[in-house]
């Protein structure tokens, strides 16, 4: 959903920066030309309906500034709306079988609802600009004229005639000025929200660092937290020192593999991540394990324990505060969620690779399928609906 919008309403914004610039430098090019020829035909009285309009840009400002608040907190909500609306779409199957459709529903009802709260409230304040701005004009005519005739100066006609005509000039200008500030506030929103997702750190690529042959080796500090840089936690922290317990205790390698409990001397941890802070509530795990070649590791743990972490870990998808991740050869991960084709049962099996008979009943048997496609209507060559529905 943020993704969705980042490239259909802020980089459209982006877009029509080179536009409101020329508007903005015109714009007020148009008032300092209006107010010169006013000043020669109102003199100095003219300054009094500059001193009106110097006073309107504190409230337009503070106007503006609350706008950039409310406009953050809309984008937020559309954010989050057109997420559920894709889930929506993408799972409507699964969601119409298993009776749903209520639940969601009241899910984009509330996400709607607070849309359009932000949206009542951003619009109720572009109201009260444009009053101002539709306002201002006339105030400025009637404040400089009043002034001009109270300061004892004559007011003729043709005087009077040009000054309105002048602040007519001014009109376009007062009136397109606050909303290209406006736009440029929205812009500065866009901007920020850009440059958040452009500055995410990038994945770091596996290496092999010191390993001579075919192996793993993992000793350092790792979080999840993808949206900011990190520190290592400050030493004899009661919550990073019980976390690394709980990580360390909660795996074990059997068969070759190996889980320590202490960084060894010789691979002390270096710093890995960028500068920056990490929030106290951040879960870290800290893992320290090798393999190597014709090695089986078996990392068994209770529930939370970091299991998935670890191989995540290895895969360089967590974020790495220290220590250092080194991994030589070829790497296939086979995650704990399964990919469902909308295909056959066969062709499932096959993924992709050619139909040999024998290697295939081999496959079968060894994984016990025998009884389930048995069961099945159609057997091996039943239709799998879309995301293993059926």
């Amino acid at each position: 959903g943020e993704i969705t919008n980042l490239m259909a309403v802020d980089a459209q914004r982006l877009q029509d920066i080179p536009h409101m610039v020329n508007v903005l430098w015109s714009m007020v090019g148009q008032i300092a030309m209006a107010l010169a020829l006013l000043y020669r035909e109102l003199g100095p009285s003219c300054f009094a309906g500059l001193a009106y309009m110097l006073c309107q840009i504190p409230v337009s400002a503070t106007l503006a500034r609350r706008q950039k608040i409310i406009q953050r907190d809309l984008m937020k909500v559309k954010d989050e709306r057109v997420k559920v609306v894709n889930e929506v779409l993408q799972g409507v199957k699964v969601i119409k079988m298993q009776a749903w459709e209520r639940r969601f529903q009241q899910r984009l009802a509330e996400l709607r609802d607070m849309e359009i709260r932000h949206q009542r409230r951003y619009f109720m304040l572009q109201a009260l600009n444009t009053t101002l701005m539709f306002t201002t004009p006339l105030a400025v005519s009637v404040v400089s004229i009043t002034t001009f005739v109270l300061t004892g100066n004559e007011l003729t006609l043709s005087r009077a005639m040009m000054s309105i005509l002048l602040f007519d000039l001014l009109l376009y200008p007062l009136f397109k000025l606050p909303m290209a500030i406006g736009y440029f506030v929205e812009c500065k929103v866009s901007v920020d929200r850009l440059t958040s997702y452009f500055q995410l750190r990038e994945k770091n690529e596996m290496n092999s660092g010191d390993l001579k042959s075919p192996g793993v080796l993992i000793n350092g500090t790792f979080h999840w937290d993808v949206s900011v840089p990190s520190l290592l936690p400050k030493k004899g922290s009661k919550r990073s020192d019980r976390g690394s317990a709980e990580r360390q205790d909660g795996s074990t390698a059997a068969n070759g593999g190996r889980s320590e409990k202490r960084d060894r001397p010789d691979e002390a941890p270096q710093p890995c991540g960028g500068g920056g802070t990490v929030p106290a509530e951040q879960q870290r795990f800290h893992f320290a394990m090798s393999a190597g070649m014709g090695q089986l590791v078996a990392v068994v743990g209770k529930v939370g324990s970091g299991k998935s972490s670890l191989l995540s870990a290895i895969l360089s998808e967590m974020l790495c505060e220290s220590g250092r991740v080194s991994v030589k050869g070829g790497v296939a991960y086979v995650a704990q969620r399964p990919f469902v084709q909308n295909a056959t049962l066969r062709e499932n099996i096959l993924f992709g690779q050619p139909f040999e008979e024998h290697w295939y009943a081999t496959v079968v048997s060894a994984c016990a399928l025998g009884p389930d496609l048995a069961a099945l209507p159609a057997g091996d060559l039943t239709e799998i609906g879309e995301k293993g529905i059926n």
